[in-house]
């Protein structure tokens, strides 16, 4: 019987076919060793892999699918739109690399850094992370819904900004494509951040949490749009201090 997955780069079969697996990991650190500058897509998809070091390799759309990866390096790496649906990392470091489009979803991440890693538009959708760093990386746009943050460190509102704009000209975001969905994400983070201390940017997550359900009530064409919409343009959902003055004195001004 055929078998329906592609072969693994460097091999003639698929990672359950393969017979001397034990020996996969030998091929793929030489061919890692004389690489060159040249992108390559690697399918790695299933591979049970350990101690090795994809640091400056350009492997964007990459397949590392369901692959197990532990103790690697991945500094400055190119792996911007590569498939790591249900993949496991373990003591990982991705540090400096362009992981912008990259799919996590149901990924598990355990023990690994992506500090200073562009995962911009990325999908953690459902996925779990454990005692991963995230110093100075840029997530705007990422999808959240559904993912388990466990110990997750350095994630505040400024790792949400699109860092090729002026912060002044675009506001801190997740992926908000699905207004539902959305809520849901922000309403972890409102809560990640309010357990971390920093209230104010838990405020900025509590205001995008309420402002994609009004967007849903609008799109559902539920009733509960026009209190929502006049929450908003009274008192920013109590989280902008400034609406509640102007909306005060606009009411005193016209009582007089």
């Amino acid at each position: 019987m055929l078998c329906e997955e592609f072969a693994l780069s460097f091999s003639k079969h698929c990672w359950t076919h393969l017979e001397f697996k034990a020996d996969y990991t030998k091929q793929v650190e030489g061919f890692l060793k004389t690489a060159d500058e040249r992108s390559v897509c690697l399918n790695l998809r299933k591979a049970q892999l350990q101690d090795l070091n994809f640091s400056r390799l350009n492997l964007s759309g990459s397949c590392f699918n369901q692959a197990h990866l532990k103790h690697c390096e991945a500094i400055g790496c190119e792996l911007s739109k590569s498939d790591m649906i249900g993949a496991r990392l373990e003591s990982c470091h991705f540090v400096g690399c362009a992981l912008n489009g990259v799919n996590f979803t149901k990924a598990i991440l355990r023990d690994c850094s992506f500090s200073y890693s562009d995962i911009r538009h990325a999908s953690l959708t459902e996925s779990t992370l454990h005692d991963v760093d995230f110093m100075g990386a840029h997530l705007y746009g990422v999808s959240l819904w559904g993912a388990e943050f466990n110990n997750v460190k350095h994630l505040k509102r400024k790792s949400f900004q699109d860092p090729q704009k002026p912060s002044k000209e675009t506001q801190a975001a997740i992926s908000e494509s699905n207004h539902l969905m959305a809520c849901d994400s922000y309403r972890m983070l409102k809560h990640y951040l309010n357990n971390s201390g920093l209230y104010e940017d838990a405020s900025w997550a509590a205001y995008r949490e309420l402002t994609m359900e009004r967007k849903y009530f609008f799109e559902k064409k539920d009733s509960r749009y026009l209190p929502s919409l006049l929450m908003d343009l009274l008192s920013g959902y109590a989280a902008k201090p400034n609406r509640v003055i102007v909306s005060s004195l606009a009411i005193i001004l016209f009582l007089l």
